[in-house]
């Protein structure tokens, strides 16, 4: 008889005022609790840490140290499960996304992490945005990095996993972390699965969607292949940087357009 496991859910917050309650609120209404939620205040000055402290089931930690990979790691040593669920500030689970962890867990002990899927809620384009999103992220990366990806905003990993490779994983502000953090399970021989019933939807606006802060966002990219001694995926990672920044300055008229058009 297999064990049962059990979850907890970190989330790395930093002036989070505007979305930690919806948040807080998805895990609230789960089918299934998790054992444990930890919301990591990384030196917010606003409302965070009380709405936070709001909620009964929420154990506060606070991380001093700048950064949301300090928060990451702050949040994922404090945990005592089995797993550790990671999403942001502004992800809002579906109401079974505990469930579907832990049955996915228990039915795949191969698997040492996952990440799952993801729409975002005030995108305009719905379905279009989930597609090319998953392109890129997803299935395009997965391909340069050699291992399925993780992202920030949706991810669950063995506790035994995350001890494994703590260590390996890099702490520079200007790569994507949950990149480095698949990449050195990979490294380690460990499996990324990603099982697409894992489902949230985040906000695209929260991160003040635009040309120039796409190209902000896509530069970690081949610095995080480049830190893990992969030239020739932080080349092509360029090379989709450039090609995706062509696209979003021609579509960002039309997305606005679509954004003012369903607000009234």
């Amino acid at each position: 008889m297999s064990k049962t496991l059990s979850l907890s859910i970190v989330i790395p917050a930093c002036n989070e005022e505007g979305y930690l309650k919806a948040c807080l609120e998805s895990i609230a209404a789960q089918k299934v609790a998790p054992s444990q939620v930890i919301v990591v205040d990384n030196n917010s000055s606003d409302k965070t840490s009380q709405i936070a402290l709001s909620y009964p089931f929420v154990k506060l930690i606070r991380e001093p140290k700048q950064g949301i990979v300090y928060a990451r790691n702050r949040g994922f040593n404090a945990a005592t499960t089995d797993l550790i669920g990671r999403i942001d500030a502004d992800t809002r689970l579906s109401a079974n996304w505990v469930e579907q962890a832990l049955n996915f867990f228990t039915d795949h002990s191969e698997v040492a992490a996952c990440g799952g899927d993801l729409y975002f809620y005030d995108f305009p384009l719905k379905r279009v945005g989930h597609f090319f999103f998953n392109l890129i992220y997803y299935d395009i990366q997965s391909l340069l990095a050699g291992t399925n990806i993780m992202l920030g905003a949706n991810m669950v990993i063995r506790r035994r996993a995350w001890l494994q490779v703590a260590g390996l994983c890099h702490e520079d502000s200007d790569i994507a972390e949950d990149i480095d953090l698949s990449l050195n399970l990979g490294r380690a021989g460990l499996r990324v699965g990603r099982p697409i019933k894992l489902m949230v939807e985040a906000s695209m606006l929260r991160h003040q969607f635009s040309p120039l802060n796409i190209i902000k966002y896509l530069s970690r990219w081949p610095k995080t292949y480049a830190r893990n001694q992969k030239p020739m995926a932080a080349a092509l990672c360029y090379l989709i940087k450039i090609v995706i920044a062509a696209a979003a300055f021609v579509l960002y008229p039309v997305f606005l357009a679509a954004v003012r058009k369903r607000a009234y």
